[in-house]
């Protein structure tokens, strides 16, 4: 799946989520919505899906790395690229 998504709603979703005790388990698109599904919660942000595919399996991926990045960067948008074996952010400078 690939989406467009502004850096500040994506960090502000990660920070949510405890990402040293807890997980993203997979993601889900419906419409110009993202699932994030934890081991506790779901948070939904709103997002411009670019590619899509319904569910992205997450087995261990390394959200807290992404959370830390977007924490440190001024408001843009960035493109996401999310597969059941990476995590790829996109910046435009």
């Amino acid at each position: 799946m690939k989406i467009l998504i502004s850096s500040k709603v994506l960090a502000n979703t990660l920070n949510q989520f405890d990402l040293e005790n807890e997980s993203i388990e997979y993601i889900v698109l419906d419409r110009n919505n993202i699932y994030f599904h934890g081991v506790f919660k779901v948070v939904k942000s709103q997002c411009e899906i670019i590619v899509f595919t319904g569910l992205a399996k997450q087995d261990g991926r390394r959200w807290d790395w992404v959370k830390k990045l977007l924490n440190k960067v001024d408001e843009q948008p960035i493109v996401l690229t999310i597969s059941e074996k990476k995590i790829e952010v996109i910046f435009q400078y």
